[in-house]
């Protein structure tokens, strides 16, 4: 069912729902043990969301991105670690998004031995 509804916002060119509906895919296969396709379903959906018109969306995302890439990918999450403080670094007001931002940080640095 997921599917097809991935298709139909891609045929609609609807990228905001195509990269919900994939978030939502990727938790299925998360927690269904396929860490490999639930990584590459995040990485879709957070491609799919412009930073310069949705810095929060686009934050989140790449939030998630990072969960799963520290079980599918861990050496991957510095560079998530980067698209997040550029993102936030882009922000007027970035006190709202400093909490997101430290979700990313934190495994990045766990990962790279930084604790």
């Amino acid at each position: 069912m997921i599917d097809t509804a991935v298709q139909r916002a891609a045929a609609q060119d609807n990228g905001y729902m195509q990269s919900q509906l994939l978030g939502l895919r990727a938790g299925g296969e998360y927690f269904s043990g396929d860490k490999a396709a639930a990584l590459a379903d995040c990485r879709q959906a957070s491609a799919l969301i412009d930073p310069a018109q949705d810095p929060a969306t686009a934050i989140d995302k790449l939030a998630i991105e990072a969960f799963v890439a520290l079980a599918a990918e861990p050496a991957s999450i510095a560079g998530l670690r980067r698209r997040v403080d550029g993102i936030v670094g882009q922000i007027a007001d970035p006190a709202g998004s400093r909490s997101m931002q430290y979700l990313v940080n934190a495994p990045a640095a766990a990962a790279a031995g930084q604790e």
